[in-house]
């Protein structure tokens, strides 16, 4: 689970990002003023990095070879 790279096809193809190895954290909810809603993180999100890596892989690199997923 700790390993951001699970699904890949290719380790050493994939760029290496600094968000990578970030802990399963959903983050602390925070309110946008301007937008008069609340905004928190998403739990999955480590999960789903995992698995658009994966689909830009297998197609090819249709993102780009230095395309990558980042969290806020």
């Amino acid at each position: 689970m700790d390993d951001p790279y699970t699904l890949t096809t290719d380790r050493g193809a994939e760029p290496i990002s600094s968000a990578a190895g970030l802990p399963l954290a959903p983050g602390r909810p925070d309110r946008a003023e301007l937008a008069g809603f609340w905004l928190g993180g998403l739990v999955w999100a480590p999960h789903n990095t995992r698995v658009v890596r994966r689909s830009n892989a297998l197609q090819n690199w249709s993102y780009g070879r230095r395309f990558v997923t980042r969290r806020r």
